[in-house]
C-alpha cells in the first residue's frame, strides 16, 4: 500500500497509528534475535514515515527502550524521512538494523543527500517537506534528546547499582552479603 499512492492517506490513520506502536512495541518486548527472525522493520512502511508517529514511540509510557535495536530503527528512520532518504529499492529482507549502523556514515554527506533528495517520486517529496514541517512543529529534537538521555541515566543507573556494593565493603560498610560482583 505505500507504493500505491492513493491509498497512502489511509496508512497515516490514527488507528494504523496506533498499530503501528503496538506492533514495534511488541517486537521489542518478543527480543527477536537477529539469528532467529532478523528484524520486522515495521517502520519502513509509509505510517513509519510520520515524523509524529515515530517521536511518540521515543517518549512517554509505551516508549521504546534505549537499550534495544528497535529504538535505533526509529531513530534511523526519522533521520532518513527528514534528510529525504525514500523507500525505493530498499529491501525490507536485508534493512535490519546492523546494516542501517553501517550506513550511517552516508547521511552525513551533503552530496549524497541531495542526490537522495533528487529520487523522490514528487508526492514523497511533498510528503519530506510536511514531515520536516511535523518534526519542527513537534520539536522534534528534543524527544529524541529525552530519548537519548535516557539511555545515559540508565547506564549510570547500572553502573552505581553494581558498584555502590562494591564500594560499602571495601569501607566495611554492610557484609559480605551484600557483595556481588
Amino acid at each position: 500500500a505505500s507504493m500505491r499512492h492513493n491509498l497512502r492517506h489511509h496508512l497515516r490513520s490514527q488507528e494504523i497509528g496506533a498499530q503501528f506502536r503496538k506492533i514495534l512495541k511488541q517486537e521489542e518486548v518478543q527480543e527477536f534475535d537477529d539469528d532467529d527472525c532478523g528484524d520486522i522493520c515495521i517502520e519502513l512502511t509509509w505510517t513509519g514515515r510520520d515524523v509524529g508517529t515515530l517521536l511518540e514511540m521515543l517518549s512517554g509510557p509505551d516508549a521504546l527502550s534505549t537499550k534495544t535495536k528497535q529504538g535505533f530503527r526509529v531513530f534511523h528512520r526519522i533521520a532518513d524521512v527528514i534528510s529525504g532518504i525514500g523507500d525505493q529499492g530498499t529491501n525490507l529482507q536485508t534493512y535490519g538494523a546492523q546494516i542501517r549502523g553501517q550506513k550511517e556514515a552516508d547521511m552525513w554527506n551533503t552530496a549524497h543527500m541531495r542526490a537522495e533528495v533528487n529520487k523522490l517520486d514528487d508526492k514523497t517529496f511533498e510528503d519530506w517537506l510536511l514531515q520536516q514541517q511535523y518534526f519542527m512543529a513537534f520539536a522534534g529534537l528534543e524527544p529524541m534528546l529525552y530519548f537519548l538521555e535516557m539511555r545515559v541515566r540508565d547506564n549510570e543507573r547500572d553502573n552505581d547499582s553494581h558498584e555502590a556494593p562494591v564500594r560499602n565493603h571495601a569501607l566495611g560498610i554492610g557484609g559480605p552479603e551484600r557483595f556481588h560482583p
